[in-house]
């Protein structure tokens, strides 16, 4: 399990990245107030299938990464493979990926979709088209493969599910997966930040590369971060005029995340060297989106039916430790917000 995990690079995706995915799946059901029976399995084979994206799109970059990533003496598992392989693994998340995706007899629509998530990390990683390269284009290709993407097809083939879907619905997924995106484009925009002294040793210029990052953190402050609360605050109210409960523990996770600002907290984002210039901003550490807000959700099913107890028990099994991590950094953040 190990070397799989090393091959996909599990451990850097996985736990932070597909939560937030259960959790658009969670307020879709809510919302629909579907019953549990055995359409509810949808579920946990979108997850299944958009993990082969994701391991896909991982192992893909690593092939077409692994000159580069030499040369910046960064470590790439796939460089110890033969060609073979590294394409036989390719082939392999390609082909499970669709095998279990078309277990939910897909429209051509759902297809559509999901093969544009294979499409658009092979765009990314291969030249010479390599959009990672290409300036916005591998921001854009980015977070659309690995979060709009695939919250759009979860939100998506769900509500398909619902006898009588409303307008409410199909807000629900046009707000989840707009604010999926700027998810997403915060999250590129700071990995690329991360690599840009490898990036530029081996002289491969990103969006974050290609501009100062006074210019990058104005794109981010006042354009993608605006809209990623905007449109998060758009669905909560949705799913709170169904659940009280759910606004009344957002609006206390907010009053919490303001009172870390308020008091001056700092979060090295775009400048590192220099944390004393950068206040902390709410939500920004991602905190809520991975591990509460899935977990609200899921306690939120259980009240809606008990036998969605079964999704909330595979819920805290598959992510216990990342959970008990998050909950001790928070008793601790709490200490000191006292």
């Amino acid at each position: 399990m190990s070397f799989i995990n090393n091959l996909a690079r599990t451990a850097e995706w996985f736990q932070w990245k597909i939560p937030p995915l259960a959790a658009a799946g969670y307020a879709t059901i809510f919302l629909n107030d579907l019953p549990f029976s055995a359409k509810m399995f949808s579920l946990p084979i979108l997850i299944v299938s958009i993990c082969m994206v994701g391991a896909y799109g991982y192992i893909i970059n690593d092939i077409f990464d692994i000159e580069q990533d030499l040369a910046a003496g960064k470590k790439n598992t796939m460089a110890k493979l033969s060609p073979f392989m590294r394409f036989f693994l390719l082939g392999f998340c390609l082909f499970i990926g669709f095998t279990v995706f078309l277990l939910l007899n897909p429209t051509p629509l759902m297809l559509s979709l999901y093969a544009a998530n294979f499409l658009l990390p092979t765009l990314y990683s291969v030249p010479p088209i390599r959009w990672k390269e290409r300036g916005i284009l591998g921001v854009l290709a980015d977070t659309s493969a690995a979060h709009m993407l695939p919250t759009l097809i979860i939100t998506y083939t769900i509500t398909q599910l619902a006898p009588l879907a409303g307008i409410d619905s199909w807000l629900l997924v046009i707000t989840m997966t707009i604010w999926a995106f700027f998810v997403g484009f915060r999250g590129i925009i700071n990995h690329q930040l991360l690599d840009l002294e490898d990036d530029q040793r081996i002289d491969v210029i990103t969006f974050a590369g290609s501009k100062s990052r006074k210019n990058i953190r104005n794109i981010v402050m006042w354009f993608s971060y605006p809209a990623e609360l905007i449109t998060f605050a758009a669905f909560i109210s949705l799913l709170t005029v169904n659940s009280a409960p759910i606004g009344f523990a957002v609006s206390g996770f907010a009053l919490l995340e303001i009172s870390k600002w308020w008091r001056g907290w700092q979060f090295t984002y775009f400048f590192p060297e220099t944390p004393e210039s950068e206040r902390y901003l709410p939500f920004v550490d991602n905190e809520f989106y991975v591990a509460w807000l899935p977990l609200l959700l899921a306690f939120q099913l259980l009240l809606l039916n008990p036998l969605y107890a079964t999704m909330l028990a595979l819920h805290l099994l598959i992510f216990r430790r990342m959970l008990w991590m998050r909950l001790t950094i928070y008793t601790r953040i709490l200490s000191l917000l006292r």
